[in-house]
Protein backbone atom coordinates (compact mmCIF):
# COMPACT_ATOMS: atom_id res chain seq x y z
CA UNK A 1 0.00 0.00 0.00
CA UNK A 2 2.85 2.34 1.22
CA UNK A 3 4.94 1.41 -2.01
CA UNK A 4 1.88 2.10 -4.32
CA UNK A 5 1.08 5.71 -2.89
CA UNK A 6 4.85 6.33 -3.33
CA UNK A 7 4.86 5.45 -6.73
CA UNK A 8 1.11 7.67 -7.89
CA UNK A 9 2.90 10.78 -5.65
CA UNK A 10 6.32 10.39 -8.13
CA UNK A 11 4.30 10.43 -10.95
CA UNK A 12 2.18 13.01 -10.17
CA UNK A 13 4.91 15.21 -8.69
CA UNK A 14 7.83 14.65 -12.17
CA UNK A 15 5.22 14.85 -14.55
CA UNK A 16 3.13 17.66 -13.25
CA UNK A 17 4.17 19.62 -15.72
CA UNK A 18 2.95 17.44 -18.53
CA UNK A 19 -0.36 16.99 -17.03
CA UNK A 20 -1.15 20.21 -17.10
CA UNK A 21 -1.23 20.79 -20.80
CA UNK A 22 -1.64 17.26 -21.52
CA UNK A 23 -3.86 18.73 -24.28
CA UNK A 24 -1.39 20.48 -26.18
CA UNK A 25 0.80 17.39 -26.06
CA UNK A 26 -2.06 15.43 -27.95
CA UNK A 27 -3.28 18.68 -30.13
CA UNK A 28 0.83 18.56 -31.20
CA UNK A 29 1.02 14.91 -31.94
CA UNK A 30 -1.94 15.31 -34.35
CA UNK A 31 -0.45 18.00 -35.94
CA UNK A 32 2.98 16.65 -36.44
CA UNK A 33 1.08 13.01 -38.16
CA UNK A 34 -0.80 15.37 -40.60
CA UNK A 35 2.07 16.99 -41.84
CA UNK A 36 5.26 14.60 -41.31
CA UNK A 37 4.66 12.54 -44.70
CA UNK A 38 4.56 8.30 -44.42
CA UNK A 39 8.09 7.79 -44.82
CA UNK A 40 8.53 3.40 -44.10
CA UNK A 41 10.39 2.77 -40.95
CA UNK A 42 10.50 -0.38 -40.67
CA UNK A 43 8.28 -2.96 -42.81
CA UNK A 44 6.59 -6.03 -42.23
CA UNK A 45 6.07 -9.07 -44.34
CA UNK A 46 2.68 -9.92 -45.96
CA UNK A 47 1.26 -6.68 -45.61
CA UNK A 48 1.98 -3.05 -47.28
CA UNK A 49 1.20 -0.99 -44.31
CA UNK A 50 4.70 -0.16 -42.92
CA UNK A 51 5.20 0.61 -39.16
CA UNK A 52 6.76 4.41 -38.91
CA UNK A 53 7.92 6.55 -37.12
CA UNK A 54 4.67 7.95 -35.70
CA UNK A 55 3.64 5.44 -34.32
CA UNK A 56 6.49 5.39 -32.10
CA UNK A 57 4.99 9.12 -30.92
CA UNK A 58 1.89 7.72 -30.45
CA UNK A 59 3.22 5.12 -28.20
CA UNK A 60 5.08 7.71 -26.44
CA UNK A 61 1.78 9.47 -25.81
CA UNK A 62 0.41 6.20 -24.67
CA UNK A 63 2.71 5.90 -22.10
CA UNK A 64 2.08 9.12 -20.63
CA UNK A 65 -1.80 9.07 -20.67
CA UNK A 66 -0.94 5.86 -18.93
CA UNK A 67 0.93 7.10 -16.19
CA UNK A 68 -1.93 9.60 -15.63
CA UNK A 69 -4.29 6.38 -15.42
CA UNK A 70 -2.00 4.64 -12.32
CA UNK A 71 -1.52 8.40 -10.52
CA UNK A 72 -5.59 8.67 -10.85
CA UNK A 73 -5.66 11.31 -13.13
CA UNK A 74 -7.67 10.01 -15.89
CA UNK A 75 -10.88 7.53 -15.67
CA UNK A 76 -11.78 5.01 -18.26
CA UNK A 77 -15.71 4.66 -16.94
CA UNK A 78 -16.10 8.25 -16.85
CA UNK A 79 -15.86 8.33 -20.22
CA UNK A 80 -18.96 8.66 -22.86
CA UNK A 81 -19.06 5.82 -24.99
CA UNK A 82 -16.28 4.03 -23.81
CA UNK A 83 -17.81 0.59 -22.84
CA UNK A 84 -19.17 0.56 -26.70
CA UNK A 85 -15.83 1.20 -27.92
CA UNK A 86 -13.97 -1.14 -25.87
CA UNK A 87 -16.71 -3.76 -26.89
CA UNK A 88 -15.91 -3.38 -30.73
CA UNK A 89 -12.46 -3.66 -30.11
CA UNK A 90 -12.69 -6.90 -28.00
CA UNK A 91 -15.42 -8.26 -30.13
CA UNK A 92 -12.65 -7.87 -33.25
CA UNK A 93 -9.84 -9.40 -31.50
CA UNK A 94 -12.44 -12.53 -30.49
CA UNK A 95 -13.39 -13.01 -34.63
CA UNK A 96 -10.14 -12.45 -35.66
CA UNK A 97 -8.84 -15.26 -32.59
CA UNK A 98 -11.91 -17.82 -34.50
CA UNK A 99 -10.45 -16.57 -37.68
CA UNK A 100 -7.38 -18.41 -36.67
CA UNK A 101 -8.51 -21.29 -34.88
CA UNK A 102 -12.21 -21.88 -35.81
CA UNK A 103 -13.29 -20.71 -39.08
CA UNK A 104 -10.32 -20.71 -41.06
CA UNK A 105 -10.88 -17.54 -42.62
CA UNK A 106 -7.03 -16.09 -41.61
CA UNK A 107 -4.07 -17.51 -42.51
CA UNK A 108 -1.33 -15.30 -41.37
CA UNK A 109 -1.18 -14.44 -37.47
CA UNK A 110 1.45 -11.59 -37.29
CA UNK A 111 -0.98 -9.45 -40.28
CA UNK A 112 -3.90 -9.97 -38.54
CA UNK A 113 -2.68 -8.98 -35.27
CA UNK A 114 -1.33 -6.10 -36.47
CA UNK A 115 -4.48 -5.32 -38.08
CA UNK A 116 -6.27 -5.22 -34.66
CA UNK A 117 -3.43 -3.42 -33.19
CA UNK A 118 -3.87 -0.65 -35.48
CA UNK A 119 -7.67 -0.38 -34.47
CA UNK A 120 -5.83 0.01 -31.15
CA UNK A 121 -4.16 2.49 -32.34
CA UNK A 122 -6.02 4.75 -33.80
CA UNK A 123 -9.42 4.33 -31.71
CA UNK A 124 -6.96 4.72 -28.10
CA UNK A 125 -6.81 8.51 -29.31
CA UNK A 126 -10.52 8.81 -28.55
CA UNK A 127 -9.88 7.94 -24.56
CA UNK A 128 -6.84 9.89 -24.36
CA UNK A 129 -8.78 13.03 -25.94
CA UNK A 130 -11.46 12.58 -24.01
CA UNK A 131 -9.48 12.82 -20.79
CA UNK A 132 -7.08 15.62 -21.34
CA UNK A 133 -8.96 18.22 -23.93
CA UNK A 134 -10.90 20.80 -22.15
CA UNK A 135 -13.89 23.01 -23.38
CA UNK A 136 -12.14 26.02 -22.93
CA UNK A 137 -9.25 24.95 -25.45
CA UNK A 138 -12.06 24.94 -28.43
CA UNK A 139 -11.04 27.89 -30.47
CA UNK A 140 -7.51 27.07 -29.64
CA UNK A 141 -7.53 23.45 -31.87
CA UNK A 142 -9.70 24.21 -34.29
CA UNK A 143 -7.44 27.41 -35.09
CA UNK A 144 -4.74 25.01 -35.11
CA UNK A 145 -6.17 22.44 -37.54
CA UNK A 146 -7.30 25.23 -39.83
CA UNK A 147 -3.41 26.15 -39.71
CA UNK A 148 -2.18 23.05 -40.00
CA UNK A 149 -4.80 23.10 -43.36
CA UNK A 150 -3.14 26.04 -45.14
CA UNK A 151 -0.03 24.31 -44.76
CA UNK A 152 -0.95 20.85 -46.50
CA UNK A 153 -2.88 23.13 -48.83
CA UNK A 154 0.60 25.17 -49.80
CA UNK A 155 2.41 21.95 -49.79
CA UNK A 156 -0.22 20.53 -51.99
CA UNK A 157 0.05 23.51 -54.24
CA UNK A 158 3.91 23.20 -54.59
CA UNK A 159 3.48 19.61 -55.38
CA UNK A 160 1.11 20.22 -57.77
CA UNK A 161 3.94 22.80 -59.80
CA UNK A 162 6.53 19.68 -59.34
CA UNK A 163 8.33 21.74 -56.85
CA UNK A 164 8.08 19.54 -53.88
CA UNK A 165 7.72 15.93 -53.32
CA UNK A 166 5.22 13.83 -52.06
CA UNK A 167 5.02 9.96 -50.42
CA UNK A 168 2.61 7.74 -51.74
CA UNK A 169 1.87 4.82 -49.60
CA UNK A 170 -0.41 2.90 -52.64
CA UNK A 171 2.82 1.06 -53.11
CA UNK A 172 4.43 -1.74 -50.87
CA UNK A 173 7.36 0.54 -50.58
CA UNK A 174 6.19 3.64 -51.02
CA UNK A 175 6.62 5.90 -53.80
CA UNK A 176 8.10 9.75 -53.52
CA UNK A 177 7.76 11.87 -56.48
CA UNK A 178 5.70 14.96 -57.37
CA UNK A 179 2.75 15.12 -59.27
CA UNK A 180 3.98 14.19 -62.52
CA UNK A 181 5.57 11.38 -60.98
CA UNK A 182 2.97 10.38 -58.58
CA UNK A 183 -0.12 11.32 -60.87
CA UNK A 184 -2.03 12.49 -57.67
CA UNK A 185 -1.95 15.75 -55.59
CA UNK A 186 -1.17 14.39 -52.26
CA UNK A 187 0.24 16.54 -49.73
CA UNK A 188 1.57 15.77 -46.91
CA UNK A 189 -0.64 12.90 -46.55
CA UNK A 190 -0.03 8.88 -47.70
CA UNK A 191 -3.23 8.88 -50.59
CA UNK A 192 -5.39 11.70 -52.81
CA UNK A 193 -8.29 10.40 -50.81
CA UNK A 194 -6.69 10.51 -47.11
CA UNK A 195 -5.98 13.89 -48.07
CA UNK A 196 -9.38 14.85 -49.59
CA UNK A 197 -10.89 12.94 -46.55
CA UNK A 198 -8.68 15.83 -44.28
CA UNK A 199 -10.08 18.83 -46.83
CA UNK A 200 -13.52 17.69 -45.69
CA UNK A 201 -12.91 18.83 -42.28
CA UNK A 202 -10.95 21.77 -43.33
CA UNK A 203 -14.51 22.92 -45.37
CA UNK A 204 -16.78 22.14 -42.26
CA UNK A 205 -13.73 24.07 -39.96
CA UNK A 206 -14.05 27.05 -42.52
CA UNK A 207 -17.74 27.24 -42.61
CA UNK A 208 -17.51 27.14 -38.65
CA UNK A 209 -15.46 30.21 -38.70
CA UNK A 210 -17.83 31.69 -40.99
CA UNK A 211 -20.80 31.87 -38.15
CA UNK A 212 -18.70 31.68 -35.11
CA UNK A 213 -17.57 35.09 -35.74
CA UNK A 214 -19.29 38.38 -35.85
CA UNK A 215 -16.47 40.47 -37.68
CA UNK A 216 -16.85 41.28 -41.47
CA UNK A 217 -13.13 40.71 -42.09
CA UNK A 218 -13.51 37.38 -40.32
CA UNK A 219 -16.12 36.58 -41.99
CA UNK A 220 -14.70 36.95 -45.52
CA UNK A 221 -11.43 35.56 -43.97
CA UNK A 222 -13.50 31.76 -43.68
CA UNK A 223 -15.49 32.16 -46.80
CA UNK A 224 -11.83 32.87 -48.79
CA UNK A 225 -10.91 29.35 -47.03
CA UNK A 226 -13.80 27.71 -47.89
CA UNK A 227 -13.17 28.21 -51.50
CA UNK A 228 -9.70 27.51 -51.27
CA UNK A 229 -10.21 24.41 -49.70
CA UNK A 230 -13.00 23.48 -52.10
CA UNK A 231 -10.71 24.34 -55.11
CA UNK A 232 -7.93 22.10 -53.51
CA UNK A 233 -10.72 19.13 -53.10
CA UNK A 234 -11.12 19.52 -56.76
CA UNK A 235 -7.97 18.85 -57.50
CA UNK A 236 -7.26 16.13 -55.59
CA UNK A 237 -9.42 14.51 -57.48
CA UNK A 238 -10.97 12.25 -54.40
CA UNK A 239 -14.35 11.37 -56.08
CA UNK A 240 -16.34 10.06 -53.22
CA UNK A 241 -14.60 12.51 -50.52
CA UNK A 242 -15.52 15.37 -52.86
CA UNK A 243 -18.78 14.47 -52.77
CA UNK A 244 -18.94 13.68 -49.48
CA UNK A 245 -17.35 17.53 -48.72
CA UNK A 246 -21.03 19.30 -50.82
CA UNK A 247 -23.03 17.15 -49.14
CA UNK A 248 -21.51 18.16 -45.52
CA UNK A 249 -21.90 21.93 -46.40
CA UNK A 250 -25.30 21.23 -48.08
CA UNK A 251 -25.72 19.51 -44.48
CA UNK A 252 -25.05 23.23 -42.41
CA UNK A 253 -26.68 25.49 -44.70
CA UNK A 254 -29.66 23.55 -44.71
CA UNK A 255 -29.75 23.45 -40.96
CA UNK A 256 -28.64 27.27 -41.26
CA UNK A 257 -31.70 27.97 -43.64
CA UNK A 258 -28.75 30.06 -45.62
CA UNK A 259 -28.88 30.60 -49.38
CA UNK A 260 -25.35 29.21 -49.69
CA UNK A 261 -26.69 26.00 -50.00
CA UNK A 262 -27.30 26.48 -53.50
CA UNK A 263 -23.90 27.10 -54.05
CA UNK A 264 -22.64 23.11 -53.17
CA UNK A 265 -25.89 22.01 -54.33
CA UNK A 266 -25.57 23.12 -57.90
CA UNK A 267 -22.38 21.90 -58.02
CA UNK A 268 -23.72 18.18 -56.44
CA UNK A 269 -25.31 17.88 -60.09
CA UNK A 270 -22.43 19.18 -62.29
CA UNK A 271 -20.52 16.99 -60.24
CA UNK A 272 -22.57 13.87 -61.49
CA UNK A 273 -22.47 14.98 -65.21
CA UNK A 274 -18.65 15.33 -64.44
CA UNK A 275 -18.65 11.50 -63.27
CA UNK A 276 -20.26 10.17 -66.26
CA UNK A 277 -19.06 12.68 -68.65
CA UNK A 278 -15.68 12.13 -67.85
CA UNK A 279 -15.09 15.64 -67.53
CA UNK A 280 -14.56 15.80 -63.88
CA UNK A 281 -11.43 13.71 -63.62
CA UNK A 282 -9.33 10.88 -65.85
CA UNK A 283 -12.34 8.34 -65.78
CA UNK A 284 -15.60 8.23 -67.68
CA UNK A 285 -18.76 5.88 -67.51
CA UNK A 286 -21.86 4.81 -69.34
CA UNK A 287 -24.37 3.83 -68.00
CA UNK A 288 -28.08 2.22 -69.13
CA UNK A 289 -31.29 0.55 -68.01
CA UNK A 290 -33.35 -1.49 -69.73
CA UNK A 291 -36.87 -1.46 -68.03
CA UNK A 292 -38.41 -4.98 -69.56
CA UNK A 293 -35.74 -6.95 -70.86
CA UNK A 294 -37.18 -9.72 -73.45
CA UNK A 295 -36.83 -12.73 -73.51
CA UNK A 296 -34.84 -12.91 -70.03
CA UNK A 297 -31.48 -13.98 -71.51
CA UNK A 298 -29.51 -16.89 -68.84
CA UNK A 299 -28.75 -15.06 -65.44
CA UNK A 300 -25.03 -15.34 -66.11
CA UNK A 301 -22.85 -12.02 -64.77
CA UNK A 302 -19.37 -11.11 -66.07
CA UNK A 303 -17.66 -8.69 -63.92
CA UNK A 304 -15.19 -6.79 -66.54
CA UNK A 305 -11.55 -7.32 -65.76
CA UNK A 306 -9.18 -4.47 -64.74
CA UNK A 307 -7.42 -3.23 -66.94
CA UNK A 308 -4.72 -1.39 -64.82
CA UNK A 309 -3.81 -3.05 -61.38
CA UNK A 310 -2.08 -0.67 -59.10
CA UNK A 311 1.21 -2.25 -57.42
CA UNK A 312 -0.08 -3.25 -54.50
CA UNK A 313 -2.83 -5.56 -56.01
CA UNK A 314 0.04 -7.23 -57.86
CA UNK A 315 -0.64 -11.15 -56.12
CA UNK A 316 -4.37 -11.65 -56.11
CA UNK A 317 -5.57 -14.30 -56.74
CA UNK A 318 -8.55 -16.25 -58.02
CA UNK A 319 -12.14 -15.28 -56.71
CA UNK A 320 -11.95 -18.39 -53.93
CA UNK A 321 -15.75 -20.44 -53.47
CA UNK A 322 -17.16 -19.70 -50.26
CA UNK A 323 -16.58 -22.90 -47.69
CA UNK A 324 -19.59 -22.19 -45.15
CA UNK A 325 -20.02 -21.49 -41.95
CA UNK A 326 -19.50 -25.54 -40.83
CA UNK A 327 -16.46 -27.41 -41.27
CA UNK A 328 -16.03 -31.41 -41.71
CA UNK A 329 -17.41 -33.79 -39.16
CA UNK A 330 -20.53 -31.64 -38.10
CA UNK A 331 -23.70 -33.20 -37.36
CA UNK A 332 -26.59 -33.74 -39.84
CA UNK A 333 -28.44 -30.71 -38.52
CA UNK A 334 -25.50 -28.45 -39.61
CA UNK A 335 -25.05 -30.28 -42.83
CA UNK A 336 -28.53 -29.95 -43.92
CA UNK A 337 -28.68 -26.08 -42.71
CA UNK A 338 -25.79 -25.07 -45.01
CA UNK A 339 -27.42 -27.08 -47.72
CA UNK A 340 -30.46 -25.33 -47.36
CA UNK A 341 -28.12 -22.14 -47.17
CA UNK A 342 -26.63 -23.13 -50.11
CA UNK A 343 -29.33 -23.41 -52.35
CA UNK A 344 -31.38 -20.29 -51.10
CA UNK A 345 -28.07 -18.29 -51.07
CA UNK A 346 -27.72 -19.56 -55.23
CA UNK A 347 -31.67 -18.99 -55.60
CA UNK A 348 -31.00 -14.88 -54.24
CA UNK A 349 -27.91 -14.55 -56.55
CA UNK A 350 -29.65 -16.01 -59.58
CA UNK A 351 -32.51 -13.28 -58.74
CA UNK A 352 -30.40 -10.84 -58.45
CA UNK A 353 -28.71 -11.11 -61.37
CA UNK A 354 -31.54 -11.49 -63.43
CA UNK A 355 -31.86 -7.41 -62.22
CA UNK A 356 -28.05 -6.72 -62.49
CA UNK A 357 -28.61 -7.90 -66.32
CA UNK A 358 -30.77 -5.04 -66.80
CA UNK A 359 -27.66 -2.64 -66.00
CA UNK A 360 -25.23 -1.89 -68.28
CA UNK A 361 -22.28 -0.11 -66.94
CA UNK A 362 -19.20 0.50 -68.20
CA UNK A 363 -16.80 0.88 -65.23
CA UNK A 364 -13.39 2.85 -65.62
CA UNK A 365 -10.47 0.86 -64.09
CA UNK A 366 -10.46 1.56 -60.49
CA UNK A 367 -14.33 0.70 -60.34
CA UNK A 368 -13.61 -2.81 -62.06
CA UNK A 369 -10.66 -2.85 -59.51
CA UNK A 370 -13.19 -2.51 -56.28
CA UNK A 371 -15.65 -4.38 -57.88
CA UNK A 372 -13.62 -7.69 -58.56
CA UNK A 373 -11.47 -7.55 -54.86
CA UNK A 374 -14.93 -6.93 -53.48
CA UNK A 375 -16.21 -10.02 -55.18
CA UNK A 376 -13.09 -11.79 -53.78
CA UNK A 377 -13.02 -10.27 -50.16
CA UNK A 378 -17.30 -11.46 -49.39
CA UNK A 379 -16.48 -14.74 -51.27
CA UNK A 380 -13.63 -15.06 -48.96
CA UNK A 381 -15.73 -14.95 -46.26
CA UNK A 382 -18.12 -17.19 -47.20
CA UNK A 383 -21.04 -18.01 -44.59
CA UNK A 384 -19.62 -15.61 -42.08
CA UNK A 385 -21.04 -12.30 -43.32
CA UNK A 386 -23.27 -12.17 -40.22
CA UNK A 387 -19.88 -12.38 -37.57
CA UNK A 388 -17.23 -11.64 -39.59
CA UNK A 389 -14.08 -13.72 -40.69
CA UNK A 390 -11.67 -11.28 -38.91
CA UNK A 391 -9.12 -8.55 -39.57
CA UNK A 392 -6.84 -9.11 -42.61
CA UNK A 393 -9.41 -10.99 -44.61
CA UNK A 394 -9.75 -8.07 -46.81
CA UNK A 395 -6.63 -8.67 -48.37
CA UNK A 396 -4.25 -5.61 -50.16
CA UNK A 397 -6.29 -3.04 -51.86
CA UNK A 398 -9.73 -3.76 -50.64
CA UNK A 399 -11.55 -0.37 -50.59
CA UNK A 400 -14.55 0.62 -48.89
CA UNK A 401 -15.27 0.55 -45.04
CA UNK A 402 -18.79 -1.33 -45.11
CA UNK A 403 -17.19 -3.98 -47.45
CA UNK A 404 -14.43 -4.18 -45.11
CA UNK A 405 -16.55 -4.24 -42.21
CA UNK A 406 -18.75 -6.64 -42.88
CA UNK A 407 -15.85 -9.22 -44.23
CA UNK A 408 -13.87 -8.48 -41.06
CA UNK A 409 -16.34 -8.27 -37.97
CA UNK A 410 -19.53 -9.26 -40.09
CA UNK A 411 -22.87 -7.33 -40.08
CA UNK A 412 -22.81 -7.28 -36.16
CA UNK A 413 -19.69 -5.51 -36.44
CA UNK A 414 -20.67 -2.99 -38.70
CA UNK A 415 -23.85 -2.18 -36.86
CA UNK A 416 -22.13 -1.56 -33.47
CA UNK A 417 -19.42 0.92 -35.23
CA UNK A 418 -22.26 3.12 -36.86
CA UNK A 419 -23.99 3.20 -33.73
CA UNK A 420 -20.74 4.54 -32.40
CA UNK A 421 -20.69 7.40 -34.95
CA UNK A 422 -24.75 7.64 -34.99
CA UNK A 423 -24.29 8.22 -31.07
CA UNK A 424 -21.74 11.04 -31.67
CA UNK A 425 -24.01 12.58 -34.32
CA UNK A 426 -26.56 13.00 -31.69
CA UNK A 427 -24.42 14.19 -28.77
CA UNK A 428 -23.13 17.32 -31.58
CA UNK A 429 -27.06 18.03 -32.67
CA UNK A 430 -28.17 18.07 -28.97
CA UNK A 431 -25.00 20.32 -27.70
CA UNK A 432 -25.90 22.58 -30.65
CA UNK A 433 -29.53 22.46 -29.98
CA UNK A 434 -28.92 23.66 -26.21
CA UNK A 435 -25.72 25.76 -26.30
CA UNK A 436 -25.57 29.09 -26.54
CA UNK A 437 -22.45 29.88 -27.19
CA UNK A 438 -21.62 30.59 -31.37
CA UNK A 439 -18.27 28.90 -31.53
CA UNK A 440 -19.29 25.81 -29.55
CA UNK A 441 -22.59 25.40 -31.72
CA UNK A 442 -21.16 25.49 -34.49
CA UNK A 443 -18.06 23.27 -33.81
CA UNK A 444 -20.76 20.61 -33.12
CA UNK A 445 -23.24 21.22 -36.21
CA UNK A 446 -19.26 21.11 -38.18
CA UNK A 447 -18.67 17.79 -36.68
CA UNK A 448 -22.23 16.04 -37.71
CA UNK A 449 -20.92 17.61 -41.24
CA UNK A 450 -17.93 16.06 -41.00
CA UNK A 451 -18.92 12.68 -40.35
CA UNK A 452 -21.78 12.79 -42.71
CA UNK A 453 -19.07 13.44 -45.11
CA UNK A 454 -16.71 10.57 -44.25
CA UNK A 455 -19.65 8.04 -44.40
CA UNK A 456 -20.52 9.10 -47.88
CA UNK A 457 -16.36 8.38 -48.60
CA UNK A 458 -16.38 5.18 -46.91
CA UNK A 459 -18.80 3.77 -49.77
CA UNK A 460 -15.47 3.11 -51.70
CA UNK A 461 -12.47 4.06 -49.21
CA UNK A 462 -11.69 2.66 -46.06
CA UNK A 463 -10.98 5.90 -44.92
CA UNK A 464 -11.80 5.02 -41.39
CA UNK A 465 -8.88 2.57 -41.75
CA UNK A 466 -6.82 5.72 -42.67
CA UNK A 467 -4.09 6.25 -40.04
CA UNK A 468 -3.92 10.19 -40.44
CA UNK A 469 -7.59 10.30 -40.76
CA UNK A 470 -8.51 7.96 -38.24
CA UNK A 471 -6.34 9.33 -35.58
CA UNK A 472 -7.55 12.91 -36.45
CA UNK A 473 -11.38 11.39 -36.38
CA UNK A 474 -10.94 10.17 -33.04
CA UNK A 475 -9.26 12.96 -31.79
CA UNK A 476 -11.80 14.86 -32.85
CA UNK A 477 -14.60 12.70 -31.05
CA UNK A 478 -12.51 12.26 -27.92
CA UNK A 479 -13.80 16.33 -28.12
CA UNK A 480 -17.18 16.13 -28.56
CA UNK A 481 -17.59 12.88 -25.77
CA UNK A 482 -17.00 16.45 -23.15
CA UNK A 483 -20.36 17.55 -24.44
CA UNK A 484 -22.42 14.22 -23.83
CA UNK A 485 -24.99 14.11 -21.17
CA UNK A 486 -23.33 12.93 -17.54
CA UNK A 487 -24.80 9.83 -15.47
CA UNK A 488 -26.95 11.81 -13.51
CA UNK A 489 -28.34 13.55 -16.61
CA UNK A 490 -29.25 10.28 -18.49
CA UNK A 491 -30.87 9.31 -15.16
CA UNK A 492 -33.40 12.30 -15.02
CA UNK A 493 -34.16 11.99 -18.73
Amino acid sequence: MFSRIWIITAINRFLEPVFKRFDLILLGLIILILILPKFPFIPVEGIYVNIRIEDFLIAFVYILWLLGYLAGRYRIGSIYNSHVILFFLGYGLLITLLGLEVLGTISNTKVALLHWLRRVEYMGIFFVAATVLRKEGLKTYIYALLGTGVFTWIYGFLQWKDLVPGVHTLSKSGQIGTFSEIGYVISTFGAHYDFAAFLILMMVLSIWGYYSHTSRKYKVLFVFLAFAFWWMSRLVYGRSAYLGMLVAAIFIFLVKRSAFVLIPGWEVFQTFSRYFGGRFSKYSYEFKFNILPSPMPEPTLVIPTPTVLPTDVDSLTPTPTPSGAFGAGVSEQAKATQTWLDIHTHEWSQMLRQYLLRLDVNFDPSANIRITLWQDALAKVGYNFLWGGGYSINGIGTDGDYVRHIVEVGVIGLSVFLLILFDFMRISWRTYRQETDLATRHFHLAMIAFIIGLLIEALFIDIFAASKIALLFWFLMGFVALYAPKPSEQVAR
